[in-house]
């Protein structure tokens, strides 16, 4: 499905690229091309103005505003666990699921998702995905149990994935050197949530609103909120232009052609593997037979869904034509890294502020709101780098080499530390979080046909939850395994030498940690004093101190790795030209793009 290039004379010094557009409702006889794919689309000349009228804008607002509603879900309700936890307090071991969730949803989706919208088109897509994330939230805002959230983010899940298809929506509609600033006011909205969001959360969790324990569902509500907005602005707005199409084919051809075997492989390994993770070490031992089955089967399905797409299909669940330019394959490398800090951060940063420093639900997230503001300055700073040197190459360089410094930081966390020693490593790996966001969706969308530019996003997507899949499970596990062995040691040790008798050692961590009266069942235990008592809580802190440095031990050496990826881009400078791969549909026709696209037929 290669794009014919038609390059005009030395003189003319333009590359006119000619694409066939069509309607995606189009239901010509299956075998037959389109006869609205016959018509012929001139793309704008690099010297030519683009025209940001009411409906490009519109547009994008309603896009945006999708955009805007799977943020919320993604970060949100997970930064929200430690107080779901008490809730809920009979079902923590299964409470990671609700985090888990969404991310395995959006890896797994995003493998076909973005190819069935190429066909089908965008517009049911992002209305659908509005419409699960109402119901969702809804469903998670009335949970009675820790299961019922999960199954509210199960829809939540669905429903983020399909929203996330306005990041390559937001990118055809507009010229490809103007595609930073705009998916930069996408990924800036990341920063949105986690200031605004995250403390508006933090406030009615500490006032109790709703009732003792209930103060987290306020946050979902409002997500279900934007959802209804962005449900409204979609129906009302939303009017995608014609789909590039080279070879004219109809929808039921297209549809037949999808790699539907390809796609049922690579989905069940990923939802073998990662299951298997998440079950390790919570529901069942790592080492059991539940879990080596589904790692085992999980992982040979996945060798078998690599030969299957190498060898065995032409146009399978990886077109080939998004390898064409080997940035696309650098990207999607960059991609598993940025999914696991994303995801790595949204999870723990809060619970390490809860754990380390404070209590205080509000406090909690008033100490992240660093994070928050780096995200928001992270963005826009990357769309005006990508938009003034037309490269990405050195953006995602920094943006990677950054958070490897920022990682390294986090490592030497000490309880009660200054605020500063928290504030820069936050603040850097935030900034450089959403300029990895941007720059990864900008290179990508220009390295890639046009025609598959909401296939080659989704990919990066379904990695982007992979990783963000397996950074929750192994960090978790890593996490707990030193917990488990750091915290009797370290409070052991500290009790002792504040003079608890080593006899009474064991019934004291009996009850600090089992007990559900701890300070009744502390009281009887024999030594006990106001001093030795005092000595407790320090000790936990420290030994959660000690081992949550060891998941940013774990990540350092993979953003090192994937920042050496990065010098292997290639210049992105004579892509970032302003071609729009889809212009917007006009609804009077007076827009030049419609003026050119005259007297084709509308299906």
């Amino acid at each position: 499905m290669a794009v014919t290039q038609d390059t005009g004379t030395p003189e003319q010094g333009v590359d006119k690229t000619e694409l066939q557009y069509e309607y995606v409702d189009d239901l010509s006889p299956p075998g037959e091309k389109s006869a609205v794919s016959a018509a012929k689309f001139q793309s704008e000349p690099d010297d030519e103005d683009f025209d940001w009228d009411f409906a490009v804008v519109t547009n994008l607002a309603a896009l945006l505003t999708t955009t805007f509603t799977a943020v919320w879900i993604q970060f949100l309700i997970p930064s929200s666990l430690s107080f779901i936890d008490k809730s809920f307090p009979a079902e923590t071991d299964i409470t990671t699921w609700i985090a888990a969730v969404p991310s395995l949803a959006l890896c797994i989706l995003s493998l076909f998702v973005g190819e069935l919208s190429d066909i089908f088109g965008r517009r049911w897509f992002l209305i659908i995905g509005d419409l699960l994330c109402l119901v969702g939230n809804i469903v998670c805002g009335r949970a009675t149990s820790a299961k019922m959230v999960i199954g509210g983010q199960i829809l939540n899940g669905i429903g983020m994935t399909l929203g996330y298809l306005s990041t390559p929506l937001i990118a055809e509609v507009v010229p490809k050197r103007s595609r930073g600033i705009v998916v930069g006011l996408a990924v800036g909205l990341t920063g949105v949530v986690t200031t605004g969001g995250t403390i508006m959360q933090g406030g009615m969790v500490k006032l109790e609103v709703g009732g003792a324990l209930n103060g987290w569902r306020g946050g979902v509500y409002v997500g279900a909120g934007v959802s209804a907005l962005a449900l409204i602005l979609t129906v009302l707005f939303y009017h995608p232009g014609r789909r590039p199409n080279p070879e004219g084919l109809s929808v039921g051809t297209r549809l037949r052609s999808l790699d539907w075997f390809g796609i049922f492989l690579g989905s069940s390994a990923l939802i073998l593997i990662l299951v298997g993770l998440q079950f390790g070490g919570s529901a069942f031992p790592w080492a059991s037979a539940t879990v080596l089955s589904l790692l085992v089967v999980g992982i040979v399905l996945l060798i078998v869904f690599a030969i299957w797409e190498w060898k065995f299909v032409k146009f399978g669940v990886f077109p080939r034509q998004l390898f064409q330019d080997r940035n696309y394959s650098v990207i999607l490398s960059i991609q598993m890294i940025e999914g696991i800090v994303v995801n790595t951060t949204a999870t723990f940063l809060t619970q390490i502020s809860y754990t380390l420093f404070t209590s205080d639900p509000l406090a909690v997230y008033v100490r992240n709101i660093d994070y928050g503001i780096g995200n928001l300055i992270g963005a826009p700073i990357a769309g005006v780098i990508l938009w003034k040197t037309r490269e990405g190459k050195w953006l995602l360089f920094g943006a990677v080499a950054m958070i490897t410094i920022g990682s390294g930081l986090m490592a030497i966390l000490q309880p009660h530390i200054n605020y500063a020693a928290w504030f820069f490593p936050t603040f850097i790996i935030g900034i450089c979080s959403t300029c990895l966001g941007v720059g990864i969706s900008v290179v990508a969308s220009i390295s890639t046909p046009n025609e598959l530019i909401a296939t080659a996003l989704s990919l990066c997507n379904s990695v982007r939850g992979f990783g963000g899949s397996i950074g929750i499970v192994v960090f978790s596990s890593i996490f707990q395994a030193k917990l488990k062995a750091n915290l009797p040691k370290e409070v052991s040790a500290a009790v002792i030498a504040a003079g608890l008798p080593p006899t009474s050692v064991e019934l004291l961590l009996h009850a600090v940690f089992q007990s559900n009266d701890t300070d009744a069942t502390l009281a009887k235990v024999p030594g006990i004093t106001l001093k030795i008592g005092d000595a407790i809580a320090p000790a936990v802190a420290q030994s959660y101190a000690d081992s949550w440095r060891y998941i940013w031990y774990a990540l350092v050496p993979f953003c090192a790795a994937t920042a050496l990826a990065t010098l292997w881009i290639r210049s992105t400078k004579a892509k970032m030209t302003k071609e729009v791969a889809s212009p917007v549909r006009h609804p009077h026709g007076h827009h030049k793009e419609d003026e050119k696209l005259q007297g084709t037929e509308r299906v």
